[in-house]
């Protein structure tokens, strides 16, 4: 992984540390927003070592990392529905 992909993993990891944080204090809302966003930008970070380039919306992310996982075991589809079904729920939320 070059140094510029594992830099993109440095939000996440911040992100979803935010979100730990912020349902300790049972605000679930929130807590699924920075969870939502910990797995996008994650996602992004996967999208940037395999391509060199990040997707610029949510949609975008989710359709390239979709395409990129789609035969790849070690992922398996799992992940790309959680984003989209993470997305409607951080709609709702917001």
């Amino acid at each position: 992984m070059t140094r510029e992909a594992a830099d993109y993993l440095d939000k996440p990891r911040r992100t979803l540390e935010e979100a730990r944080a912020v349902l300790a204090v049972s605000l679930s809302e929130p807590a699924g927003r920075a969870a939502y966003l910990a797995a996008m930008h994650a996602a992004q970070a996967m999208i940037f070592h395999r391509k060199g380039r990040v997707a610029k919306t949510d949609r975008g992310v989710r359709s390239e990392f979709a395409r990129l996982t789609k035969d790849d075991p070690a992922i398996g589809g799992g992940l790309s529905t959680f984003l989209a079904e993470a997305y409607v729920l951080k709609q709702i939320a917001d």
